[in-house]
């Protein structure tokens, strides 16, 4: 499973300071990771996350904001039923060019789910930002996707 978060209108923004992704558990939305620019360790993982153990966040950066992506992948054999088919939202803070000042600003959430075997791509944008998940599905016996397709 991999989920990509990019900014869609990066001329509106003269920087960005960094880019979460979150998602839904039984307590409300909790940061998944959280990547910042300019730090010495710029991919930040919660205190305690077990999502550590079995993602990874490779090619993300903000450099600029029309560079800016942050990429989570969930490895096939990693991705677990129902846990990781949630509501997921992201969240960015940066410096606007139209108001001159800095701003934050988060997604509306998507719910992704498992039904069959097929692919699925869902894109929301918004203001700032395309939220993008592309997946195989897996049935709830499965716990594993296809990451050729991926």
């Amino acid at each position: 499973m991999v989920i990509q978060l990019f900014i869609t209108n990066p001329s509106h923004l003269s920087s960005v300071f960094y880019v979460q992704l979150n998602r839904n558990s039984s307590t409300g939305f909790e940061t998944v990771v959280l990547m910042f620019k300019d730090q010495t360790l710029p991919i930040r993982w919660p205190s305690g996350s077990t999502l550590q153990n079995r993602a990874y966040v490779v090619g993300s950066k903000i450099n600029t904001p029309s560079s800016a992506i942050l990429k989570l992948t969930i490895d096939k054999n990693s991705v677990v039923c129902p846990t990781d088919f949630v509501e997921y939202r992201c969240k960015m803070s940066g410096f606007s060019t139209l108001t001159s000042d800095a701003i934050t600003q988060e997604t509306t959430p998507i719910t992704v789910t498992y039904t069959g075997k097929y692919e699925v791509n869902i894109t929301i944008q918004l203001y700032f930002f395309i939220f993008k998940n592309k997946y195989i599905v897996a049935t709830p016996s499965e716990n594993a996707l296809n990451k050729d397709s991926i």
